[in-house]
Protein backbone atom coordinates (compact mmCIF):
# COMPACT_ATOMS: atom_id res chain seq x y z
CA UNK A 1 0.00 0.00 0.00
CA UNK A 2 1.49 3.32 -1.01
CA UNK A 3 2.20 6.13 1.45
CA UNK A 4 -0.83 8.44 1.96
CA UNK A 5 -3.42 6.11 0.40
CA UNK A 6 -5.82 4.46 2.86
CA UNK A 7 -4.90 3.23 6.30
CA UNK A 8 -1.33 2.27 6.99
CA UNK A 9 -0.56 -1.09 8.49
CA UNK A 10 1.18 0.41 11.51
CA UNK A 11 -1.96 2.35 12.44
CA UNK A 12 -4.11 -0.70 11.87
CA UNK A 13 -1.82 -2.65 14.15
CA UNK A 14 -2.03 0.06 16.79
CA UNK A 15 -5.84 0.04 16.67
CA UNK A 16 -5.92 -3.74 16.70
CA UNK A 17 -3.49 -3.86 19.62
CA UNK A 18 -5.56 -1.36 21.59
CA UNK A 19 -8.80 -3.20 20.84
CA UNK A 20 -7.28 -6.57 21.69
CA UNK A 21 -5.95 -5.15 24.96
CA UNK A 22 -9.34 -3.85 25.98
CA UNK A 23 -11.05 -7.10 25.01
CA UNK A 24 -8.42 -9.11 26.81
CA UNK A 25 -8.91 -7.09 29.99
CA UNK A 26 -12.67 -7.55 29.82
CA UNK A 27 -12.25 -11.28 29.24
CA UNK A 28 -9.82 -11.56 32.14
CA UNK A 29 -12.13 -9.71 34.51
CA UNK A 30 -15.06 -11.84 33.48
CA UNK A 31 -12.97 -15.00 33.72
CA UNK A 32 -11.88 -14.08 37.24
CA UNK A 33 -15.49 -13.61 38.26
CA UNK A 34 -16.38 -16.95 36.69
CA UNK A 35 -13.49 -18.59 38.47
CA UNK A 36 -14.64 -17.25 41.81
CA UNK A 37 -18.11 -18.60 41.23
CA UNK A 38 -16.69 -21.90 40.10
CA UNK A 39 -14.49 -22.10 43.20
CA UNK A 40 -17.51 -21.31 45.36
CA UNK A 41 -19.56 -23.99 43.62
CA UNK A 42 -16.72 -26.48 43.81
CA UNK A 43 -16.10 -25.67 47.48
CA UNK A 44 -19.75 -26.19 48.30
CA UNK A 45 -19.77 -29.47 46.45
CA UNK A 46 -16.60 -30.72 48.13
CA UNK A 47 -17.90 -29.65 51.53
CA UNK A 48 -21.12 -31.51 50.82
CA UNK A 49 -19.27 -34.67 49.80
CA UNK A 50 -17.01 -34.48 52.86
CA UNK A 51 -19.94 -33.84 55.19
CA UNK A 52 -21.93 -36.70 53.70
CA UNK A 53 -18.94 -38.92 54.28
CA UNK A 54 -18.67 -37.66 57.86
CA UNK A 55 -22.33 -38.48 58.46
CA UNK A 56 -21.84 -41.91 56.92
CA UNK A 57 -18.75 -42.49 59.08
CA UNK A 58 -20.70 -41.55 62.19
CA UNK A 59 -23.43 -44.06 61.37
CA UNK A 60 -20.95 -46.72 60.29
CA UNK A 61 -18.85 -46.31 63.43
CA UNK A 62 -21.89 -46.58 65.69
CA UNK A 63 -23.21 -49.63 63.82
CA UNK A 64 -19.78 -51.27 63.93
CA UNK A 65 -19.60 -50.88 67.71
CA UNK A 66 -23.08 -52.38 68.02
CA UNK A 67 -22.07 -55.36 65.90
CA UNK A 68 -18.91 -56.02 67.92
CA UNK A 69 -20.58 -55.73 71.33
CA UNK A 70 -23.32 -58.11 70.24
CA UNK A 71 -20.79 -60.62 68.99
CA UNK A 72 -18.95 -60.44 72.27
CA UNK A 73 -21.96 -60.81 74.58
CA UNK A 74 -23.12 -63.83 72.59
CA UNK A 75 -19.82 -65.62 71.88
CA UNK A 76 -17.39 -64.10 74.40
CA UNK A 77 -14.81 -63.74 71.61
CA UNK A 78 -12.02 -61.41 72.92
CA UNK A 79 -11.32 -60.35 69.33
CA UNK A 80 -14.70 -58.60 69.21
CA UNK A 81 -13.85 -56.67 72.39
CA UNK A 82 -10.49 -55.70 70.89
CA UNK A 83 -12.21 -54.59 67.68
CA UNK A 84 -14.52 -52.47 69.82
CA UNK A 85 -11.53 -50.84 71.55
CA UNK A 86 -9.70 -50.17 68.29
CA UNK A 87 -12.76 -48.42 66.85
CA UNK A 88 -13.21 -46.26 69.96
CA UNK A 89 -9.56 -45.40 70.68
CA UNK A 90 -7.68 -45.72 67.39
CA UNK A 91 -9.89 -45.70 64.31
CA UNK A 92 -12.23 -43.13 65.90
CA UNK A 93 -14.49 -42.76 62.89
CA UNK A 94 -17.20 -41.07 64.96
CA UNK A 95 -14.89 -38.54 66.60
CA UNK A 96 -13.04 -37.81 63.37
CA UNK A 97 -16.34 -37.27 61.56
CA UNK A 98 -17.30 -34.53 64.03
CA UNK A 99 -13.80 -33.01 64.00
CA UNK A 100 -13.77 -32.87 60.21
CA UNK A 101 -17.21 -31.30 60.01
CA UNK A 102 -16.27 -28.76 62.70
CA UNK A 103 -13.58 -27.34 60.39
CA UNK A 104 -16.10 -26.45 57.68
CA UNK A 105 -19.51 -26.25 59.32
CA UNK A 106 -18.91 -25.29 62.97
CA UNK A 107 -21.92 -23.45 64.41
CA UNK A 108 -24.33 -24.69 61.76
CA UNK A 109 -27.41 -26.79 62.38
CA UNK A 110 -25.83 -29.56 60.34
CA UNK A 111 -22.87 -29.73 62.70
CA UNK A 112 -25.06 -29.63 65.82
CA UNK A 113 -27.02 -32.67 64.67
CA UNK A 114 -23.82 -34.65 64.11
CA UNK A 115 -22.45 -33.56 67.49
CA UNK A 116 -25.69 -34.74 69.12
CA UNK A 117 -25.31 -38.08 67.36
CA UNK A 118 -21.77 -38.39 68.78
CA UNK A 119 -22.93 -37.52 72.30
CA UNK A 120 -25.65 -40.16 72.15
CA UNK A 121 -23.19 -42.67 70.72
CA UNK A 122 -20.74 -42.02 73.55
CA UNK A 123 -23.51 -42.60 76.07
CA UNK A 124 -24.30 -45.83 74.28
CA UNK A 125 -20.63 -46.84 74.50
CA UNK A 126 -20.90 -46.84 78.29
CA UNK A 127 -23.91 -49.18 78.07
CA UNK A 128 -22.00 -51.40 75.64
CA UNK A 129 -18.90 -51.54 77.86
CA UNK A 130 -21.06 -52.47 80.82
CA UNK A 131 -22.71 -55.22 78.77
CA UNK A 132 -19.33 -56.64 77.75
CA UNK A 133 -18.10 -56.54 81.35
CA UNK A 134 -21.22 -58.41 82.46
CA UNK A 135 -20.83 -60.96 79.65
CA UNK A 136 -17.16 -61.47 80.56
CA UNK A 137 -18.18 -62.15 84.16
CA UNK A 138 -20.85 -64.61 83.03
CA UNK A 139 -18.47 -66.50 80.77
CA UNK A 140 -15.59 -66.36 83.28
CA UNK A 141 -13.28 -64.77 80.70
CA UNK A 142 -9.75 -63.95 81.86
CA UNK A 143 -9.75 -60.15 82.37
CA UNK A 144 -6.17 -59.94 81.07
CA UNK A 145 -7.46 -60.93 77.63
CA UNK A 146 -9.84 -57.96 77.57
CA UNK A 147 -9.17 -54.29 76.80
CA UNK A 148 -8.73 -51.98 79.80
CA UNK A 149 -11.95 -50.10 78.98
CA UNK A 150 -13.92 -53.33 79.43
CA UNK A 151 -12.10 -54.32 82.61
CA UNK A 152 -12.74 -50.89 84.11
CA UNK A 153 -16.51 -51.13 83.67
CA UNK A 154 -18.10 -51.79 87.10
CA UNK A 155 -20.94 -54.10 88.03
CA UNK A 156 -23.53 -53.51 90.70
CA UNK A 157 -23.74 -55.80 93.73
CA UNK A 158 -26.97 -57.19 92.33
CA UNK A 159 -25.28 -58.04 89.04
CA UNK A 160 -22.35 -59.65 90.83
CA UNK A 161 -24.80 -61.78 92.82
CA UNK A 162 -26.44 -63.10 89.66
CA UNK A 163 -25.78 -66.57 88.35
CA UNK A 164 -23.66 -66.81 85.18
CA UNK A 165 -26.80 -67.61 83.21
CA UNK A 166 -28.58 -64.54 84.56
CA UNK A 167 -25.55 -62.38 83.87
CA UNK A 168 -25.33 -63.65 80.27
CA UNK A 169 -29.03 -62.99 79.69
CA UNK A 170 -28.78 -59.52 81.22
CA UNK A 171 -25.78 -58.69 79.03
CA UNK A 172 -27.60 -59.71 75.88
CA UNK A 173 -30.77 -57.93 76.90
CA UNK A 174 -28.93 -54.66 77.54
CA UNK A 175 -27.84 -54.44 73.89
CA UNK A 176 -31.21 -55.32 72.37
CA UNK A 177 -33.78 -53.83 74.78
CA UNK A 178 -35.97 -50.79 74.25
CA UNK A 179 -33.47 -48.39 75.84
CA UNK A 180 -30.72 -49.55 73.52
CA UNK A 181 -32.96 -49.32 70.47
CA UNK A 182 -34.05 -45.85 71.52
CA UNK A 183 -30.42 -44.72 71.60
CA UNK A 184 -29.75 -46.28 68.19
CA UNK A 185 -32.85 -44.69 66.69
CA UNK A 186 -31.91 -41.30 68.13
CA UNK A 187 -28.42 -41.57 66.67
CA UNK A 188 -29.79 -42.47 63.24
CA UNK A 189 -32.36 -39.67 63.45
CA UNK A 190 -29.68 -37.09 64.21
CA UNK A 191 -27.49 -38.40 61.38
CA UNK A 192 -30.45 -38.22 58.99
CA UNK A 193 -31.28 -34.68 60.07
CA UNK A 194 -27.64 -33.75 59.63
CA UNK A 195 -27.78 -35.07 56.08
CA UNK A 196 -31.08 -33.34 55.29
CA UNK A 197 -29.89 -29.92 56.46
CA UNK A 198 -26.67 -30.45 54.57
CA UNK A 199 -28.54 -31.19 51.34
CA UNK A 200 -30.78 -28.13 51.77
CA UNK A 201 -27.86 -25.80 52.42
CA UNK A 202 -25.80 -27.17 49.54
CA UNK A 203 -28.73 -26.95 47.14
CA UNK A 204 -29.29 -23.28 48.05
CA UNK A 205 -25.63 -22.45 47.53
CA UNK A 206 -25.44 -24.34 44.25
CA UNK A 207 -28.58 -22.65 42.91
CA UNK A 208 -27.14 -19.19 43.57
CA UNK A 209 -23.74 -20.05 42.12
CA UNK A 210 -25.25 -21.71 39.05
CA UNK A 211 -27.41 -18.68 38.24
CA UNK A 212 -24.40 -16.39 38.55
CA UNK A 213 -22.30 -18.72 36.40
CA UNK A 214 -24.93 -18.61 33.65
CA UNK A 215 -24.91 -14.82 33.58
CA UNK A 216 -21.15 -14.69 33.51
CA UNK A 217 -20.99 -17.33 30.81
CA UNK A 218 -23.38 -15.35 28.61
CA UNK A 219 -21.17 -12.30 29.06
CA UNK A 220 -18.13 -14.36 28.21
CA UNK A 221 -19.66 -15.54 24.95
CA UNK A 222 -20.45 -11.96 24.00
CA UNK A 223 -16.88 -10.89 24.69
CA UNK A 224 -15.53 -13.81 22.70
CA UNK A 225 -17.68 -12.80 19.76
CA UNK A 226 -16.29 -9.27 19.84
CA UNK A 227 -12.78 -10.65 20.17
CA UNK A 228 -13.25 -12.74 17.03
CA UNK A 229 -14.22 -9.62 15.10
CA UNK A 230 -11.06 -7.88 16.21
CA UNK A 231 -8.99 -11.00 15.49
CA UNK A 232 -9.74 -10.76 11.76
CA UNK A 233 -7.25 -7.91 11.54
CA UNK A 234 -4.59 -10.05 13.19
CA UNK A 235 -4.77 -12.54 10.30
CA UNK A 236 -2.81 -10.13 8.11
CA UNK A 237 -0.02 -9.98 10.64
CA UNK A 238 0.03 -13.75 11.00
CA UNK A 239 0.56 -14.31 7.30
CA UNK A 240 4.31 -14.19 7.57
CA UNK A 241 4.49 -16.14 10.83
CA UNK A 242 1.94 -18.82 9.96
CA UNK A 243 0.86 -19.04 6.32
CA UNK A 244 4.28 -19.12 4.72
CA UNK A 245 5.73 -21.71 7.14
CA UNK A 246 2.56 -23.77 6.67
CA UNK A 247 2.91 -23.81 2.88
CA UNK A 248 6.52 -24.91 3.29
CA UNK A 249 5.45 -27.62 5.72
CA UNK A 250 3.05 -29.08 3.16
CA UNK A 251 5.88 -29.47 0.68
CA UNK A 252 8.03 -31.30 3.22
CA UNK A 253 5.16 -33.55 4.26
CA UNK A 254 4.52 -34.56 0.65
CA UNK A 255 8.18 -35.46 0.33
CA UNK A 256 7.98 -37.33 3.66
CA UNK A 257 10.75 -35.16 5.05
CA UNK A 258 11.11 -33.65 8.55
CA UNK A 259 9.53 -30.22 8.83
CA UNK A 260 11.92 -27.36 9.72
CA UNK A 261 10.99 -25.65 12.99
CA UNK A 262 10.40 -22.08 11.84
CA UNK A 263 7.78 -19.34 12.02
CA UNK A 264 5.50 -18.71 14.98
CA UNK A 265 5.59 -20.77 18.12
CA UNK A 266 2.54 -22.78 17.06
CA UNK A 267 4.17 -23.65 13.75
CA UNK A 268 7.34 -24.71 15.50
CA UNK A 269 5.30 -26.80 17.89
CA UNK A 270 3.42 -28.39 14.98
CA UNK A 271 6.65 -29.17 13.17
CA UNK A 272 8.20 -30.69 16.29
CA UNK A 273 5.05 -32.73 16.98
CA UNK A 274 4.87 -33.94 13.38
CA UNK A 275 8.49 -35.00 13.47
CA UNK A 276 7.96 -36.85 16.76
CA UNK A 277 4.83 -38.58 15.41
CA UNK A 278 6.71 -39.57 12.26
CA UNK A 279 9.43 -41.17 14.38
CA UNK A 280 6.81 -42.91 16.54
CA UNK A 281 5.02 -44.17 13.41
CA UNK A 282 8.27 -45.58 12.08
CA UNK A 283 8.90 -47.37 15.39
CA UNK A 284 5.33 -48.63 15.39
CA UNK A 285 5.74 -50.05 11.89
CA UNK A 286 8.91 -51.78 13.01
CA UNK A 287 7.02 -53.22 15.98
CA UNK A 288 4.19 -54.44 13.73
CA UNK A 289 6.74 -55.98 11.41
CA UNK A 290 8.31 -57.79 14.35
CA UNK A 291 4.94 -59.05 15.60
CA UNK A 292 4.03 -60.25 12.10
CA UNK A 293 7.11 -62.48 11.98
CA UNK A 294 7.51 -63.56 15.60
CA UNK A 295 5.59 -65.86 17.89
CA UNK A 296 3.96 -63.97 20.76
CA UNK A 297 4.57 -66.66 23.39
CA UNK A 298 8.20 -67.62 22.73
CA UNK A 299 9.59 -64.67 20.79
CA UNK A 300 10.84 -67.04 18.06
CA UNK A 301 10.10 -66.63 14.39
CA UNK A 302 6.56 -67.75 13.52
CA UNK A 303 5.17 -69.86 10.69
CA UNK A 304 4.97 -66.88 8.35
CA UNK A 305 8.65 -66.07 8.81
CA UNK A 306 9.50 -69.76 8.45
CA UNK A 307 7.78 -69.92 5.03
CA UNK A 308 9.59 -66.78 3.96
CA UNK A 309 12.98 -68.15 5.06
CA UNK A 310 12.47 -71.29 2.99
CA UNK A 311 11.35 -69.35 -0.07
CA UNK A 312 14.11 -66.73 0.13
CA UNK A 313 17.00 -68.89 1.32
CA UNK A 314 20.34 -68.40 -0.37
CA UNK A 315 22.22 -71.03 -2.28
CA UNK A 316 24.27 -73.53 -0.37
CA UNK A 317 23.75 -76.44 1.95
CA UNK A 318 21.31 -76.24 4.83
CA UNK A 319 20.40 -78.37 7.83
CA UNK A 320 16.70 -78.60 8.61
CA UNK A 321 15.98 -79.65 12.23
CA UNK A 322 12.40 -80.57 13.07
CA UNK A 323 11.95 -80.48 16.88
CA UNK A 324 8.84 -81.84 18.58
CA UNK A 325 8.08 -81.87 22.33
CA UNK A 326 7.25 -85.41 23.43
CA UNK A 327 3.86 -85.99 25.09
CA UNK A 328 3.21 -82.26 25.28
CA UNK A 329 -0.55 -82.77 25.37
CA UNK A 330 -0.22 -84.69 28.63
CA UNK A 331 1.64 -81.72 30.16
CA UNK A 332 -1.29 -79.43 29.37
CA UNK A 333 -3.83 -82.02 30.53
CA UNK A 334 -2.00 -82.78 33.77
CA UNK A 335 -0.50 -79.45 34.82
CA UNK A 336 -2.54 -76.91 32.87
CA UNK A 337 -1.84 -74.63 29.93
CA UNK A 338 0.21 -72.21 32.02
CA UNK A 339 2.66 -74.99 32.76
CA UNK A 340 2.61 -75.91 29.08
CA UNK A 341 3.47 -72.33 28.14
CA UNK A 342 6.43 -72.39 30.53
CA UNK A 343 7.67 -75.56 28.84
CA UNK A 344 7.38 -73.98 25.38
CA UNK A 345 9.27 -70.87 26.51
CA UNK A 346 11.99 -73.05 28.04
CA UNK A 347 12.29 -75.03 24.81
CA UNK A 348 12.53 -71.76 22.86
CA UNK A 349 15.19 -70.34 25.18
CA UNK A 350 17.18 -73.58 25.10
CA UNK A 351 17.13 -73.70 21.29
CA UNK A 352 18.11 -70.02 21.08
CA UNK A 353 21.14 -70.53 23.32
CA UNK A 354 22.12 -73.76 21.54
CA UNK A 355 22.48 -72.45 17.99
CA UNK A 356 24.27 -69.67 16.17
CA UNK A 357 22.81 -66.20 15.81
CA UNK A 358 22.53 -66.70 12.05
CA UNK A 359 20.49 -69.89 12.47
CA UNK A 360 16.75 -69.33 12.13
CA UNK A 361 14.70 -70.82 14.97
CA UNK A 362 10.94 -70.94 14.34
CA UNK A 363 7.86 -72.14 16.14
CA UNK A 364 5.60 -73.54 13.42
CA UNK A 365 2.96 -75.25 15.54
CA UNK A 366 1.77 -75.82 19.09
CA UNK A 367 4.81 -77.84 20.22
CA UNK A 368 6.67 -77.98 16.92
CA UNK A 369 9.89 -76.07 16.29
CA UNK A 370 12.19 -75.82 13.30
CA UNK A 371 15.85 -74.80 13.20
CA UNK A 372 17.26 -73.74 9.82
CA UNK A 373 21.06 -73.92 9.87
CA UNK A 374 22.66 -72.18 6.92
CA UNK A 375 25.95 -73.50 5.52
CA UNK A 376 25.52 -76.75 7.46
CA UNK A 377 26.00 -80.07 5.69
CA UNK A 378 26.19 -83.73 6.72
CA UNK A 379 29.70 -83.20 8.02
CA UNK A 380 28.09 -81.45 11.04
CA UNK A 381 26.05 -84.48 12.10
CA UNK A 382 28.17 -85.04 15.18
CA UNK A 383 27.88 -81.40 16.22
CA UNK A 384 24.11 -81.41 15.67
CA UNK A 385 23.74 -84.63 17.64
CA UNK A 386 25.76 -83.10 20.50
CA UNK A 387 23.56 -80.02 20.48
CA UNK A 388 20.45 -82.20 20.53
CA UNK A 389 21.77 -84.17 23.51
CA UNK A 390 22.53 -80.98 25.41
CA UNK A 391 19.10 -79.63 24.64
CA UNK A 392 17.44 -82.82 25.89
CA UNK A 393 19.58 -82.74 29.02
CA UNK A 394 18.59 -79.14 29.75
CA UNK A 395 14.89 -79.90 29.26
CA UNK A 396 15.10 -83.00 31.43
CA UNK A 397 16.55 -80.88 34.27
CA UNK A 398 14.58 -77.62 33.99
CA UNK A 399 14.54 -74.70 36.44
CA UNK A 400 12.23 -74.91 39.44
CA UNK A 401 8.58 -74.58 38.50
CA UNK A 402 8.95 -75.98 34.97
CA UNK A 403 7.80 -79.49 34.07
CA UNK A 404 10.63 -81.65 32.70
CA UNK A 405 10.09 -82.85 29.15
CA UNK A 406 11.96 -84.51 26.32
CA UNK A 407 12.07 -83.71 22.63
CA UNK A 408 12.46 -85.66 19.42
CA UNK A 409 14.60 -84.19 16.66
CA UNK A 410 14.48 -85.09 13.01
CA UNK A 411 17.21 -83.66 10.78
CA UNK A 412 17.55 -83.44 7.01
CA UNK A 413 20.13 -81.79 4.78
CA UNK A 414 19.61 -80.05 1.47
CA UNK A 415 21.12 -77.66 -1.01
CA UNK A 416 19.90 -75.14 -3.58
CA UNK A 417 18.26 -77.97 -5.55
CA UNK A 418 16.25 -79.16 -2.55
CA UNK A 419 12.83 -77.54 -2.15
CA UNK A 420 11.53 -76.39 1.19
CA UNK A 421 8.75 -78.95 0.96
CA UNK A 422 11.25 -81.73 0.43
CA UNK A 423 13.37 -80.61 3.36
CA UNK A 424 10.29 -80.62 5.56
CA UNK A 425 9.21 -84.11 4.41
CA UNK A 426 12.67 -85.56 4.95
CA UNK A 427 13.02 -84.06 8.42
CA UNK A 428 9.50 -85.19 9.25
CA UNK A 429 10.38 -88.73 8.19
CA UNK A 430 13.39 -88.68 10.48
CA UNK A 431 11.25 -87.33 13.30
CA UNK A 432 8.66 -90.02 12.67
CA UNK A 433 11.39 -92.65 13.00
CA UNK A 434 12.27 -91.28 16.45
CA UNK A 435 8.64 -91.12 17.53
CA UNK A 436 8.09 -94.75 16.48
CA UNK A 437 11.19 -95.93 18.30
CA UNK A 438 10.74 -94.62 21.80
CA UNK A 439 10.88 -90.82 21.34
CA UNK A 440 13.48 -88.56 22.98
CA UNK A 441 16.29 -88.72 20.49
CA UNK A 442 17.81 -87.36 17.32
CA UNK A 443 17.72 -88.96 13.86
CA UNK A 444 19.03 -87.97 10.44
CA UNK A 445 17.27 -88.65 7.20
CA UNK A 446 19.27 -91.39 5.49
CA UNK A 447 19.86 -92.31 1.91
CA UNK A 448 18.19 -95.69 2.22
CA UNK A 449 14.62 -94.38 2.37
CA UNK A 450 14.37 -94.04 6.09
CA UNK A 451 15.78 -92.28 9.04
CA UNK A 452 19.10 -93.44 10.39
CA UNK A 453 20.15 -92.74 13.96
Amino acid sequence: MEEGRGLQLKYINMVVAAAMTVMALLLVVNAVLMQRRFVSLNTATEAYIAARQDAADMQAGSDYLTAQVRVFVVTGDPAAAENFRVEVEETRRRDLAVENMREELAGTETYRYLQSALDLSNELVNIELHAMRLAAEAKDIDPDTLPAMVREATLTEAEQAMTPREQADAAILSVVDETYRTYKNSISENVNRCTETLIDGTRTQQTADTASMRRLLATQFALIGLTLVVAVAVVLVNNRLVVRPLVGSVRHIRRQEPIPEEGAFEMRFMARTYNEISEQTLRHREKLSYEATHDALTGLYNRSAYDQFLNDRRKGVMAFLYVDVDKFKSVNDTYGHEAGDKVLRLVADTLTHSFRSEDKICRIGGDEFVVLMANAGPELKALIRTKAERIMSALANPPKGVVPVSVSVGCAFGDENTSGEELYRNADAALYHIKENGKSGCAFYGEEGGAAC
